[in-house]
């Protein structure tokens, strides 16, 4: 199975051939978009706007757009889901396949004109009143059960062996700061960090597809710095999209990754 990070990859028909550059940066910027927008946030709005922009600009095109039938950029930015818009749930798929600096794009055009205070409200309606969204990526997967202590005991080891200091107000599988160390740290603790996030991650952004979330497409660009999953990975997930935590993931292990590249 292919629960194992692979940034630098781009999506496709296959793993090999388009790289995604600067898959580092993409990380950094979701972390800091998924955070919860205070003053300070809110304040560097227009910083984290154009560094988007930039970023997006030397996206990777999807295979459609470099010789398909549909000829869209892969780089397009269309008009990101409010709270009040309709989407199917197929949503963090198609901002993955535009690669990340589509995904985070689209997030920006709603980022960047919305209200300060209704996005608070919005943050906190989304990722603090549903379940299914929190942001915990080891209490997406495991819920309050043992397999989750071990998980959230195995980030910490990984902090504390590359010198990453924690935020003291978080819990270490705060995706923010999972997203800000693999984002920072050497390429096999940054792989190790996304392997223990990855049923999360797909967890949280299936959910905030479904939801139409203005937040999605920043869930899908993380998912584009990420290798597709395997049908059985798939399966699993489902089920515990379906039915909550299993006592045990039997069988969703992770595969040797290949590295983030700087």
């Amino acid at each position: 199975m292919t629960f194992g990070p692979l940034p630098e990859r781009a999506p496709g028909r296959r793993l090999r051939g388009r790289v995604v550059p600067g898959a580092r940066d993409f990380l950094a910027l979701a972390a800091l978009l998924l955070d919860y927008p205070d003053d300070a946030l809110v304040a560097k709005r227009a910083e984290l706007v154009a560094a988007v922009r930039a970023l997006g600009g030397a996206a990777p095109r999807t295979p459609e757009s470099s010789g398909g039938t549909h000829g869209h950029s892969g780089v397009g930015q269309p008009a990101a889901p409010g709270p009040r818009t309709s989407q199917s749930a197929a949503s963090g798929s198609m901002f993955a396949a535009r690669g990340p600096g589509g995904a985070l794009g689209a997030f920006a055009d709603w980022f960047a004109d919305a209200d300060p205070d209704e996005l608070r409200v919005e943050y906190v309606r989304t990722f603090d009143h549903k379940r299914r969204n929190a942001l915990y990526v080891t209490f997406a997967a495991h819920g309050d059960m043992r397999r989750r202590g071990e998980a959230l005991l195995a980030f910490k080891s990984l902090y504390r062996a590359n010198g990453f200091e924690p935020r003291p107000d978080e819990l270490p599988d705060y995706l923010p700061m999972v997203l800000q160390f693999a984002a920072q740290a050497p390429t096999e603790a940054a792989n190790a960090a996304l392997a223990l996030a990855r049923p999360g991650i797909e967890l949280v952004a299936k959910s905030l597809a479904d939801a139409a979330s203005p937040w999605a497409p920043v869930l899908g660009a993380v998912r584009a710095c990420l290798p597709p999953l395997d049908a059985a990975s798939r399966r699993v997930l489902a089920a515990v999209a379906a039915d909550g935590p299993p006592e045990e993931l039997v069988g969703v292990a992770s595969v040797r990754p290949e590295g983030v590249g700087a």
